[in-house]
C-alpha cells in the first residue's frame, strides 16, 4: 500500500520540476530579450532637433494629404556621412532600415553612372526611345513613351525611359550591374550602428532567362531601404566617395570605397539638376532659388509576390547645393492616393525639406 499511494507523489515531484525549469528558461528569454529591446530604443543618435522637426511635420502632412500607408523622410551630411535627421510616420524610426522596396525609377542614376564610369555612354550622347516594345531572351521589354523621342542624356534621365534603360543595362550586362550594386553597397548593411537593419536584395539569374540586366535596369530586382538609398545619392554628391552613414555623437568620418570616378560624379550632379527647362517651372520655382539636384521615382508595390496595379511607392532623392553640396534628402511615401508620380506626391516634401535644412545649416544659394 505505501508504494501505491508514493508514485502519484513522486510523479508530481517531477511535474513540478519540469514546470520551474520551463519558467526559468522563459523568465530568462523574457530578461534577454528585454535588453535587447532596451538597448534598441536606447541608440544614441545625433540628430538635428530643428531638421528632425521639419522632416516628422512634413512626411506626416504628406502622408496625411495623399491618403498613403505611411511615409519616411531621412536628411544626411554629404561629406560625413552624419543621419541629421530620420523620420517615419508610421512603423517606428527603424523602419528607414528595416523596410527593404525595390526603388524603380529611383535606380536608373545609379545605372547611367556605372555606364558612364565604363565608358559604353558618354554625357553628350542622344538617345531614342519609341513606342515599339522589343524582345530580349523570353521577355517583351515595353516602351511607355507614345511616340518616338530623340532626346539628351540628361532629358532621358529625367524621363526615365524604361526603353533606354533596358538598352543600357543589357550594355552592361549582368556581371558588370551586380559589380556596380555592390560597389554602391546595395544588396549588404551598412552597419551605421542601429537594430534591425536589413541589408535588401540583389536578384540572382538562377535559371539563365536574361532578365537581371533588364530588371535591375529600371530598378526592379533589387531590393533597397530608405538608408542605403539616401547613402547612395549622397555618394554621388560626394564626388563619387561613399561613406558609412553614422547615428552616434562626433563619429570619425568612414569611406567605404568609390563606385565611379570623381569625373562620372560630378557629370551626374550636372544631369541630375533641376532645370527649369527639364524638370518645368512649377517645380524649378518651388525650390524658391535654392540650387539643387535630383531624381523623382515610382515603384510598383509588391504583395503576396505580385506586384500590385494600383499601389505604388513614389520618393524623390537630391542634394543641396548642387556643385559643392551639404547634405541630401530622401523622401518616399507608400501607396499614396489618388495621385502617385514621385514630382507631384514626394518632391513638394523634398523642397520643404531642403529649403528648411538649407537655413538652418545656413547654406549659401
Amino acid at each position: 500500500m505505501a508504494n501505491v499511494k508514493s508514485r502519484p507523489l513522486c510523479l508530481f515531484r517531477i511535474d513540478i520540476c519540469r514546470r520551474v525549469a520551463i519558467l526559468s528558461v522563459l523568465y530568462l528569454l523574457f530578461i534577454v530579450c528585454g535588453e535587447i529591446q532596451s538597448a534598441q530604443k536606447h541608440v544614441e543618435t545625433d540628430f538635428s532637433p530643428e531638421i528632425q522637426y521639419f522632416a516628422e511635420r512634413t512626411i506626416n502632412e504628406t502622408v496625411g494629404s495623399f491618403h498613403a500607408a505611411g511615409g519616411w523622410a531621412l536628411v544626411q551630411e554629404v561629406r560625413t556621412g552624419r543621419i541629421l535627421a530620420m523620420a517615419s510616420s508610421t512603423n517606428g524610426q527603424y523602419s528607414t532600415v528595416n523596410t527593404v522596396f525595390e526603388p524603380g525609377t529611383l535606380f536608373k542614376p545609379f545605372i547611367l553612372a556605372a555606364a558612364l564610369n565604363e565608358q559604353l555612354v558618354t554625357p553628350c550622347a542622344t538617345t531614342n526611345s519609341g513606342a515599339n516594345n522589343f524582345r530580349y531572351g523570353n521577355m517583351t521589354l515595353q516602351c511607355h513613351v507614345p511616340k518616338e523621342v530623340t532626346s539628351s542624356i540628361k532629358y532621358t534621365l529625367a524621363l526615365a525611359s524604361s526603353e533606354v534603360f533596358h538598352k543600357i543595362g543589357l550594355m552592361l550586362g549582368d556581371k558588370l550591374i551586380e559589380e556596380y550594386c555592390r560597389r554602391f553597397n546595395f544588396g549588404a548593411k551598412l552597419n551605421g550602428g542601429l537594430p534591425s537593419e536589413c541589408e535588401g536584395f540583389i536578384a540572382v539569374d538562377k535559371d539563365r532567362n536574361k532578365r537581371i540586366a533588364s530588371r535591375i535596369s529600371i530598378g526592379y530586382g533589387v531590393g533597397v531601404t530608405a538608408l542605403q538609398m539616401i547613402n547612395a545619392y549622397s555618394c554621388i554628391a560626394n564626388d563619387g566617395m561613399l561613406m558609412r552613414p553614422s547615428f552616434g555623437q562626433c563619429p570619425m568620418p568612414e569611406i567605404l570605397g568609390r563606385p565611379v570616378t570623381q569625373e562620372v560624379a560630378r557629370t551626374m550632379k550636372d544631369l541630375l539638376r533641376i532645370t527649369e527647362d527639364v524638370q518645368g517651372k512649377e517645380m524649378f520655382e518651388s525650390l524658391h532659388g535654392l540650387p539643387a539636384a535630383g531624381q523623382a521615382g515610382m515603384a510598383q508595390k509588391k504583395n503576396d509576390g505580385y506586384y500590385s496595379a494600383s499601389e505604388y511607392y513614389v520618393a524623390f532623392a537630391g542634394f543641396v547645393p548642387v556643385d559643392n553640396p551639404v547634405f541630401c534628402v530622401f523622401v518616399i511615401v507608400d501607396a499614396p492616393k489618388p495621385l502617385r508620380t514621385g514630382g507631384i506626391v514626394a518632391f513638394p516634401a523634398f523642397a520643404k525639406i531642403s529649403i528648411a535644412t538649407a537655413r538652418i545649416l545656413s547654406v549659401s544659394k
